[in-house]
């Protein structure tokens, strides 16, 4: 008596590298029927529209296949013989796709940014975003300015560029290659383009005080940008947020004190801090309620006259970093975020 169809094994385990061409070879079954009177055919039950078998049981790609999608595959594999009636059995294949380091890409071939010459060092400028297709530690990426620079450098972790000195670029463009390189030096770069504006100095800066602490406030700076100017009814840029106590004072919030700075400006002439104060103590009321919509209704601020900007002396220059929001939101940077 003949013996029935069976694999010769109970089941299979292949393996394919992502990204493989069309027509890639995963592997192969094998089942007998027992003589070599009948011939074995072969079929998929599952993934059809993903792998196709032949009549030697070899078992090809149709598509590329992404690890960063899916890792696995399970096949049911169909085995039938020519006897009358025919016989058949059925074998598991588990396929892995394996993953191949793809190398990382920048969401804007370029970025623009703008910043006045007096930014202290420290002021964010822009925060460039690239992202890799892969998964686990190929995707964690590290920021560098190839060559260096030494008006600005930017975060290895985050890709935020940031103000070395600019006090002698009034009126220039500045164009830099950022590069983005993950842990198997496979690499992108974009270029940053930063335009340093001169018509704004230390004496048009007015600073105001919050009782709120330094980060909640750094969270919101684009919308209390917007309140103030609504209030004011000028354009406000805000220029530096830095906390007024050491670290007891702001575990209390009673005490919690933050300065925030900020330059204002109306159409393209910046406004006299003296104006400004004017404004603030007249439309106290409107100030606060715009503030509150951001901060919580029990905000409060306090001009703060006769201080200097924290890290500015007179004669240098605040930070301004211009421009519109596309795209991005960044919670928790102190500084605006302008890409195109």
């Amino acid at each position: 008596m003949n013996a029935s169809l069976a694999f010769q094994s109970s089941s299979y385990n292949f393996s394919l590298k992502e990204n493989q061409n069309s027509g890639a070879f995963v592997g192969q079954v094998q089942a007998s029927a027992g003589s070599n009177l009948y011939n074995v055919s072969y079929k998929l039950r599952t993934h059809k529209d993903l792998f196709s078998i032949d009549s030697d049981g070899s078992i090809v790609s149709t598509k590329e296949l992404d690890k960063e999608e899916q890792e696995w595959y399970i096949l049911d594999v169909e085995a039938v013989d020519t006897r009358t009636p025919p016989t058949s059995a059925v074998v598991m294949v588990r396929i892995q796709v394996e993953d191949v380091n793809e190398p990382p890409a920048f969401s804007s071939d370029d970025y623009e940014a703008s910043v006045f010459s007096i930014a202290p060092y420290k002021t964010p400028v822009i925060q460039v975003k690239a992202s890799d297709p892969d998964v686990g530690d190929n995707s964690r990426l590290v920021y560098s300015l190839p060559g260096g620079n030494s008006s600005f450098d930017v975060e290895p972790a985050s890709g935020l560029l940031y103000v070395v000195s600019v006090a002698d670029l009034g009126g220039k463009t500045v164009s830099m290659e950022v590069k983005a390189t993950d842990p198997d030096g496979l690499s992108a770069t974009t270029t940053v383009k930063v335009v340093v504006q001169g018509s704004a100095s230390s004496r048009d800066v007015t600073i105001i005080s919050l009782n709120k602490p330094e980060n909640i406030v750094k969270q919101n700076i684009p919308d209390l940008e917007e309140a103030l100017g609504k209030a004011l009814g000028w354009t406000v840029n805000i220029i530096q947020v830095s906390s007024s106590g050491g670290e007891e004072s702001r575990m209390l919030r009673e005490s919690v004190k933050t300065l925030v700075s900020f330059v204002t400006f109306d159409g393209d002439k910046a406004v006299k801090p003296q104006e400004v104060a004017k404004k603030l103590q007249s439309q106290s009321e409107e100030v606060r309620a715009e503030l509150a919509k951001v901060l919580g209704n029990d905000v409060e601020f306090q001009l703060e006259n006769g201080k200097d900007p924290p890290g500015l002396s007179s004669g240098q220059t605040a930070g301004i970093v211009v421009g519109v929001l596309v795209g991005l939101v960044l919670v928790g940077l102190a500084g605006f975020v302008v890409t195109r």
